[in-house]
């Protein structure tokens, strides 16, 4: 077995959901480790699709919400440039983070059989789960990071794989907007689709 099938082959032909966030930032706050004074990494867009792993890894259903930021409401300009998700945008669909951790719950349902992200995004929910004195809903088992097997099935090594530089690496178009959750979980979405279906080229 090769590495790419090896490590796709982490991933269940079952029912799985695909996960990402957006979070408040500022100019060199990744830099800093949101270490600045005043920086938090509240969630401000939690982005999902869920795959039917019997399927071919087809999405079966997707999950998009706005979530207003608690200790910072106000989001940078610097955030809004990024993202694309301007204050207005907020002040007119955003819900509180309880209502938007349940509403996902509700979404990964009872017939998920894992819950990933790329690059640990869980850690990001139980931390804005504790900042609002919530229990995390949702089983914390089902998480994982896929970063290591992308890095794996990638020959990457310990290089950090970015959704937005899966379409290039796998060779599949590119979604319209980066630094969007949904867009980006659809990105890891279709890396996913692209590991379990066909060999890739990684040279890259």
């Amino acid at each position: 077995m090769n590495m790419q099938a090896e490590a796709a082959s982490l991933i269940p032909d079952a029912a799985i959901v695909v996960f990402d966030l957006e979070y408040t930032t500022w100019d060199g706050a990744m830099a800093r480790g949101w270490q600045g004074d005043g920086e938090y990494c509240e969630i401000v867009q939690l982005g999902a699709v869920k795959l039917d792993g019997e399927n071919g890894f087809a999405e079966t259903a997707s999950f998009d919400v706005l979530v207003t930021p608690k200790i910072n409401p106000v989001v940078s300009r610097y955030f809004s440039e990024l993202t694309g998700i301007t204050q207005a945008d907020l002040d007119r669909d955003a819900v509180p983070f309880p209502d938007a951790i349940r509403a996902f719950n509700t979404f990964v349902g009872n017939d998920t059989a894992l819950i990933y992200s790329c690059g640990g995004d869980e850690k990001h929910v139980y931390w804005n789960c504790g900042l609002h004195v919530l229990s995390c809903p949702i089983d914390m088992r089902l998480f994982r990071d896929i970063m290591p097997i992308l890095q794996t099935a990638l020959s990457q090594g310990q290089k950090p794989v970015t959704s937005s530089q899966l379409p290039k690496i796998l060779g599949f178009p590119a979604q319209d907007q980066a630094h969007n959750a949904l867009a980006d979980a659809r990105c890891i979405a279709e890396a996913v689709r692209v590991l379990k279906n066909r060999p890739v080229n990684a040279a890259s």
